[in-house]
């Protein structure tokens, strides 16, 4: 019996640790181990929330993971500050109210890669949880977001070792 009990374990910690998952990466470039995993579906959406540094408004984008990648899907902005129209060539462009729109954008940028700060003070949104990255990362940190397959092994050590 002992002996069945040790096989089926061993058997289970071989097949997850074997098995890859998808997860949306983000890594400190700065400081080696500093990282967010978010496990991430094909077709899931996250948001990234910033303050615009021009007319101090909040900026949405809009990704999904899609066919391993990141996608910049939409874009939803109160004013055209500096750089915001560049985007209407990008997609199609929808008024509602106060709000702006740029919708279709389908681009892939992964991976990206974002300067964190606290005048943007950049906030990710996943599964109804809001992360604050200049909390997690700090002020001035580089960050580079991917999607990547990462094995059972790979998460159980990211665990233990977050910090």
């Amino acid at each position: 019996m002992l002996l069945f009990l040790f096989s089926f374990l061993a058997a289970a910690v071989f097949i997850l640790f074997s098995m890859s998952f998808q997860y949306l990466v983000i890594d400190d470039l700065e400081q080696a181990g500093s990282r967010l995993l978010l496990p991430v579906r094909e077709e899931e959406e996250f948001t990234i929330k910033y303050i615009h540094s021009v007319d101090l408004l909040p900026v949405y984008e809009i990704y999904e993971c899609k066919e391993g990648n990141i996608r910049l899907k939409e874009t939803h902005f109160y004013n055209f500050g500096a750089g915001m129209g560049l985007l209407k060539e990008r997609g199609i462009y929808v008024e509602e109210g106060d709000l702006l729109k740029i919708l279709e954008i389908n681009e892939v940028i992964d991976p990206f890669i974002l300067r964190v700060g606290e005048v943007p003070d950049q906030k990710l949104t996943h599964r109804n949880n809001e992360y604050s990255l200049v909390e997690k990362f700090g002020h001035g940190a580089r960050v580079s977001f991917q999607i990547k397959k990462l094995s059972g092994f790979e998460i159980l050590t990211a665990v233990i070792f977050a910090d």
